[in-house]
Order: structure tokens, then C-alpha cells, then sequence
């Protein structure tokens, strides 16, 4: 079953922008739920990122399902993807301090368990950038020849004409709207 992984800007980003819980309570009460019932998961250190900033969002968070909040450092299989991602980082991108601030973020945890569990599916609000020194997720998914959704290869263009459930199923890396179809989550 598909493991869909939340970076914390599939959060932050409906949190300010689309879904505020002063208009849109109900989104937040289903998020939780699939998170408590379905096949949401975040990592720590996204975690313990939204934590930093005390506000409705960090409440929020602490009120998930510990079991749906992976703890990748604990996870041989993942810190064994996490070393073989920063050498090939490295290789790839010419900035070293970026890719070192990439996988110190949440970030490089993220495809790090994109690499060890093939049923896991990174969530995110990232926008595509090839930028040759400074690695962010969709760049990173597509150097590892990670299918990624048409959504973030346009930057969100004419997202909703690109419901390929064949294509978004293949993908390891699309975006919150895309999980939420996939998922059958409707508001």
C-alpha cells in the first residue's frame, strides 16, 4: 500500500495560503483523520520543524498519531539510502554547502525514504527548479530518476487538467492536491 510522505510545506503552505482553519475547519479535521486512519505519514523532522513555530499549525501536529510520525534516523535501511543520497548529492550539484543544508533539512530524510521503500510517495508544495547548485525535492527525484508528477515538473500549471491516475501512481514524488485525489480525500 502507498505510504504518501508529507514534507512540512504540504502543511505550512495549506496552513497560510488555501486552507486556513479559520475557513476551511474541515480540511484539517479530515487531514488528521486519514493521517489516524489512512496512509498519511510525515517524518521528525518535519515534525519537529512545524514544532519551532508556536501557532494553530504546531497544536495541530501534536495531536497526530505518533506510528504515522517516522523517526528516519532510527531507521537503518533509510540512514543507509541517506548516505549513499549525499555522495551522489555531492557528485551532482556544485555547491556543496546547499546540498549539506538539503540533507540536513527534512528534505534529504524524505528521499532518503523515497530510496529504501518503494511504496513511499514524497508529498510536497516544493516547486521544480534545475538549478546545478542547490538540490530541492523534485530536482533530486528527477537526477534520481524518480517519476514526479506533471504538476511540479509545470510549477502547478493547469493542475487540474493532469489527473492521470496511471501516471500520478507511478510517480515518488506529487503534490498535496495530487495525494488528496489519489486518496479519494474530498472536502
Amino acid at each position: 500500500m502507498v505510504k504518501f510522505l508529507f514534507d512540512a510545506n504540504a502543511f505550512i503552505t495549506p496552513f497560510n495560503i488555501y486552507y486556513h482553519p479559520e475557513i476551511a475547519p474541515g480540511f484539517w479535521s479530515k487531514l488528521k483523520n486519514y493521517f489516524e486512519r489512512g496512509n498519511f505519514y510525515t517524518i521528525k523532522k518535519v515534525y519537529e520543524e512545524i514544532l519551532e513555530k508556536e501557532d494553530w499549525l504546531s497544536n495541530w501536529m501534536k495531536e497526530l498519531p505518533f506510528q504515522k510520525i517516522l523517526d528516519s534516523e532510527n531507521d537503518v535501511k533509510v540512514m543507509e539510502k541517506y548516505g549513499e543520497l549525499s555522495d551522489f548529492l555531492l557528485q551532482e550539484y556544485e555547491n556543496e554547502e546547499e546540498v549539506e543544508a538539503f540533507l540536513e533539512s527534512a528534505d534529504g530524510y524524505l528521499i532518503a525514504h523515497a530510496m529504501a521503500d518503494k511504496e513511499v510517495v514524497i508529498v510536497t508544495f516544493e516547486k521544480y527548479s534545475n538549478s546545478p547548485t542547490t538540490p530541492n525535492i523534485p530536482a533530486v527525484c528527477q537526477k534520481l530518476n524518480f517519476n514526479f508528477s506533471i504538476a511540479l515538473q509545470r510549477n502547478y500549471e493547469l493542475i487540474w487538467e493532469i489527473r492521470d491516475t496511471n501516471h500520478l501512481s507511478s510517480c515518488k514524488c506529487i503534490t498535496l492536491f495530487e495525494a488528496m485525489y489519489l486518496a479519494g480525500f474530498r472536502i
